[in-house]
């Protein structure tokens, strides 16, 4: 049964249409999956469900701007704990493993070290640091800034 036209000029038929979602009640994040570094080992961390208060009532609340969410979820990490993270503390870690096309890689490990670039007289130029990244194979390598911060922002911050 066709019920009405749309705004195209085609037709929708209600019944099959789900009802926006509550903002609320909806999230994102649940079921979402993301890496973390955890006592010098790599976990898998798999998003479960929003924390409830003594009241049952979902802990936090959305924002448009993903980063200045304010829910409180449980994640279960690879190794069978469960913990709580705040959904900007989420975000970061996605936006993090992931490039502008959304293609995960798991290279990433951490900076120990960094060190200034003898010869370049800009101060405030990133171009004056090298810095000693350590990959998830366990590598390090010295890498110049300005090759790195595009593709890892949150970690060269």
């Amino acid at each position: 049964d066709l019920d009405e036209q749309d705004a195209t000029g085609g037709y929708t038929n209600k019944r099959y249409f789900m009802p926006d979602h509550n903002k609320e009640t909806y999230d994102q994040y649940i079921s979402t999956e993301f890496k973390i570094h955890k006592q010098g080992k790599e976990l898998n961390v798999k998003v479960q469900r929003r924390k409830k208060d003594m009241y049952r009532k979902p802990t936090g609340a959305p924002h448009s701007v993903p980063i200045l969410g304010t829910r409180i979820h449980e994640v279960l990490l690879s190794d069978r704990a469960v913990e709580k993270y705040t959904a900007n503390g989420i975000v970061v870690n996605i936006f993090s493993q992931v490039d502008e096309e959304e293609r995960q890689y798991d290279l990433f490990g951490s900076i120990p070290d960094h060190r200034r670039v003898p010869g370049i007289t800009d101060p405030t130029s990133t171009k004056n640091w090298d810095l000693l990244v350590c990959w998830s194979d366990k590598s390090c390598t010295l890498e110049r800034t300005v090759g790195i911060k595009e593709s890892y922002p949150v970690q060269t911050t």
